[in-house]
């Protein structure tokens, strides 16, 4: 027989949704200040080697240290929000969310992580870069690997996403969920045609969590 959770764990899946939707939502306008700044295109994935790299981030760093700042905090609102998820009742039985929170949350810690590091040991390798550009190589090459592997982690949030589409009484309605996937379809189509970068893909990645989160706080009803 199943029971209903209590009012603090459905309060708290409220709160989570909330910060699942701003931290995606603040990632998402830190993405699109990242093309603004140069950093990342729409249109061209821009590949830089490491001294170009570091270059024009040590040109632009007060802009780009602004704008991973914010990251930062959306990353963050994310990890506090795969914690308070984390919590739920399992509503799966052949895969339960609490597994799906726990691979968010470490990709998500392995976000922070990444801007962390960027954050915190770029400036000191900016200043040796023409004379001792490995230091720049050896802190890049951390921050970009935990980068990639807190992306592939955090696609886990599709899981979830999907299951309470195609559920009954799901927070997420079946036909919105048709539609995120057919975006996520045809940008990934167009990037592999090589018309769209992977930012445009990664903006619609993001749209998966901002709805959920605001499934998760309007439809109180369905966690009961």
């Amino acid at each position: 027989m199943k029971t209903a959770p209590d009012r603090t764990t459905t309060r708290e899946a409220r709160f989570g949704g909330v910060l699942l939707a701003l931290g995606a939502l603040v990632i998402m306008v830190c993405i699109l200040q990242e093309v603004g700044a140069g950093w990342a295109s729409l249109t061209a994935d821009l590949v830089r080697n490491n001294f170009e790299a570091g270059t024009f981030l040590s040109e632009h760093w007060g802009r780009m240290q602004s704008i991973w700042g914010s990251a930062l905090f959306g990353n963050v609102c994310l990890l506090v929000a795969a914690l308070l998820l984390f919590k739920l009742r399992p509503r799966s039985r052949r895969l339960p969310e609490s597994l799906i929170w726990a691979v968010y949350f470490l990709g998500n810690l392995c976000m922070v992580l990444s801007f962390s590091v960027s954050l915190g040991s770029y400036p000191g390798a900016f200043s040796v870069l023409g004379e001792q550009p490995y230091l720049f190589e050896a802190v890049r090459g951390i921050a970009v690997y935990l980068f990639q592997l807190g992306m592939v982690c955090s696609l886990s949030v599709f899981v979830v996403y999907f299951q309470e589409a195609f559920r009954t009484r799901g927070v997420v309605s079946r036909r919105q969920a048709l539609i995120v996937l057919g975006l996520l379809v045809a940008t990934l189509g167009l990037l592999i045609g090589g018309w769209l970068s992977f930012t445009v893909f990664a903006l619609v990645c993001h749209l998966v969590p901002i709805l959920l989160g605001v499934g998760y706080f309007r439809h109180e009803d369905s966690l009961l």
